[in-house]
């Protein structure tokens, strides 16, 4: 019993340039992970997937120097002793991408400062969105299809839509 689907072959993705060489030009990546009760960030060697330096906020290290485990004193103090364990075995230079819908903001931000004051070097990588599709504002204002697409390239620049949508509504009549 031949089937169709396995005689078919999944077209295999090649990675890219950077994909394949970033890995060994930018080796150690920082991890940071804050939930409800503690704060835990390291650092990773990104080729072997070895934790090369660790600071948890629970740790026997400094857990009862800490008023608390959660709160900004005990981010800034993980900063610092991750930055002080990763120079103790020469690590200068870091890469950090936040995971999917995190925001550089709030205890994240200060875990992230206090690596950079005790001397770390961190860039910081960002995925990009895709761009959305272009669309007018709310003004209410129901256009035709080819009308719209001559419009497109003008909505990029912002100061220019107001001006175009009341050139458009003046010209030419609306349903």
């Amino acid at each position: 019993m031949d089937s169709s689907r396995g005689a078919e072959k999944k077209k295999i993705r090649t990675p890219t340039f950077n994909q394949l060489t970033g890995p060994y030009h930018e080796p150690f990546c920082l991890d940071i992970y804050i939930s409800k009760a503690s704060v835990r960030a390291c650092v990773i060697h990104r080729v072997t997937s070895k934790v090369v330096a660790v600071a948890h906020s629970i740790s026997k290290d400094f857990k009862f120097d800490l008023a608390s485990t959660k709160n900004t004193a005990a981010c800034a103090a993980v900063g610092g002793i991750l930055a002080q364990r990763a120079l103790a075995d020469d690590i200068h230079d870091v890469v950090y991408t936040p995971r999917k819908g995190e925001r550089l903001e709030g205890k994240l931000q200060i875990v992230l400062q206090a690596i950079i004051d005790n001397g770390i070097n961190v860039k910081v990588k960002l995925k990009l969105r895709k761009p959305s599709k272009a669309r007018f504002p709310s003004t209410g204002l129901k256009l035709d299809a080819g009308l719209a697409v001559q419009c497109v390239p003008f909505i990029i620049y912002k100061p220019y839509i107001m001006a175009l949508l009341t050139f458009v509504a003046n010209s030419f009549s609306f349903k």
